[in-house]
């Protein structure tokens, strides 16, 4: 248990330790910006297009899925209803999986 912890924290505190710096991949050597990449990036409008693109892509993923789901699961009622089967409707949501 306690390595399992340790395999999810060290990355995630790294990750945090490190968005305070100006470390890159290239260069080993680093100092401490602190809030600057955080600044720099919120002003930044191609982060926000990014953003809002990233947005519209879930809202319609998840509303594809919804729909999906949805029919599917009011064909599964209604032909469980006519023919009393309805293993081929519960396919219905492996068909489409989020990253559609």
């Amino acid at each position: 248990m306690l390595v399992v912890l340790l395999l999810l924290l060290y990355p995630v505190m790294s990750s945090i330790f490190y968005s305070f710096t100006n470390k890159n991949l290239i260069k080993p050597a680093y100092s401490f910006v602190g809030f600057e990449n955080y600044a720099k990036i919120l002003t930044d409008p191609v982060f926000w297009a990014a953003f809002w693109t990233n947005i519209k892509w879930t809202a319609a993923s998840l509303l594809g899925q919804l729909l999906v789901g949805f029919t599917g699961a009011w064909h599964s009622t209604a032909s469980a209803m006519r023919q009393g089967s309805t293993a081929h409707a519960s396919l219905y949501p492996g068909l489409f999986p989020p990253s559609f």
